[in-house]
């Protein structure tokens, strides 16, 4: 997803928005809640980047760090 342009970006939300939610609910759903939907996913696909470049020993740690969360 790191290499789209803006446009395929657009298209790609689009197709996530109206898989999760009918027109009449995305037509009243409030900027700020629209924004934060939007931005979680990005943060989902940074998280996802950053992920698959670690080492398996890195992961491992990671993973470790996690789990002392829950």
């Amino acid at each position: 997803m790191e290499d789209l342009n803006r446009d395929e970006m657009v298209k790609y939300f689009v197709n996530l928005l109206t898989e999760k939610f009918s027109s009449s609910e995305l037509e009243t759903m409030p900027d700020e809640s629209l924004g934060r939907k939007i931005r979680r996913v990005l943060g989902v696909q940074a998280m996802a980047g950053l992920l698959k470049d670690l080492t398996p020993e890195q992961m491992a740690e990671f993973e470790a760090v996690m789990a002392s969360f829950r």
